[in-house]
């Protein structure tokens, strides 16, 4: 369960637009726990269940343990190392929100520390509601899809369009340096790598590079990410054309023949997906802008990159 800290940050101001911090911590105070009570309850449920319930899993080694189709899940100590998450997304909106109209300039280490200051709160509730509720509770950056979408809509219902918050069709994931920020794959790891200690239930970070990128270079990256404790992907992305066969980096239009019939693979967030089939959208429109939006890193550090796909065509 993925709680929204934009909105809290949004939440958070006056009428004339201050932040207030200690509103802020209320809140996030207030939704932790009424996440942690949910997740609460969803182990005493699936407590409850007898194996019977779900034979394959709970009595035939789907779950790590197996039990009596007559014995209840709670008898044994199957949910001992089953964690349930709380998850977040748009911290650099929420940033942006918190500091008003001069978010633009902020400095990388001062924007990074507020971004900590908030998942280490989060953290704390984590770690005393696991110790009073005895359950594995997690923290999980939150690789979210259709969220980012669908949470960006609302928020611009409520407040309208604000500049850095809600005037993209999306959120940014999680802790990501968002996506259209020009840099090297290596600053890019640099500067989210250290959110991957606080959020140990689950974290991804991941650099786009150009199709046709030297295997050594991505070996290179990875190897750089790895050695950083890092949970990391590369994404290149693949594109084919269903009509003439040229495969390359493109979205619209095949770069060869100008067909629209093409197929995208790419890794939309975290796996490798379709974004278009046969010419059609598969993602919603907001991870769609999003993907248009993706400047391909650098392989050296300090690199800015190349342009986006946006940057290039317009929208």
């Amino acid at each position: 369960m993925s709680i929204n800290p934009v909105k809290f940050a949004l939440e958070s101001k006056d009428m004339n637009g201050n932040f207030d911090k200690t509103k802020f911590d209320n809140l996030v105070e207030k939704y932790s726990n009424m996440v942690f009570d949910i997740q609460n309850w969803r182990y005493e449920r699936v407590g409850n269940l007898y194996g019977s319930s779900n034979p394959l899993f709970w009595c035939e080694g789907g779950a790590w343990q197996r039990i009596r189709p007559d014995q209840q899940v709670k008898e044994s100590n199957l949910l001992d190392s089953a964690t349930a998450s709380i998850g977040y997304a748009g911290l650099y909106e929420m940033v942006n929100a918190m500091v008003g109209s001069d978010w633009q300039n902020l400095s990388d280490d001062d924007r990074k520390q507020m971004q900590v200051e908030f998942l280490e709160h989060v953290n704390r509730i984590r770690i005393e509601r696991s110790q009073t509720d005895n359950h594995p509770y997690a923290l999980y950056s939150t690789p979210a899809e259709s969220l980012v979408f669908t949470w960006e809509k609302l928020l611009t219902k409520q407040y309208g369009v604000i500049p850095g918050v809600t005037d993209r069709d999306y959120l940014t994931n999680s802790f990501h340096q968002p996506v259209w920020i020009h840099s090297s794959a290596i600053d890019k790891i640099d500067y989210e790598k250290d959110f991957h200690n606080i959020a140990k239930g689950g974290h991804i970070s991941y650099a786009e590079f150009n199709y046709g990128v030297a295997p050594t270079s991505l070996e290179a990256i990875v190897n750089y990410a790895m050695r950083q404790g890092m949970y990391f992907g590369v994404n290149v992305i693949n594109s084919v054309c269903d009509d003439c066969g040229e495969h390359g980096d493109f979205l619209m239009t095949c770069d060869n023949c100008g067909s629209e019939n093409i197929l995208v693979v790419e890794r939309v967030c975290g796996y490798l997906t379709y974004s278009k089939r046969s010419g059609v959208q598969a993602v919603n429109d907001g991870k769609w802008s999003e993907i248009k939006e993706r400047v391909r890193h650098g392989t050296e550090r300090g690199q800015l990159g190349s342009a986006s796909y946006s940057e290039i065509h317009g929208e």
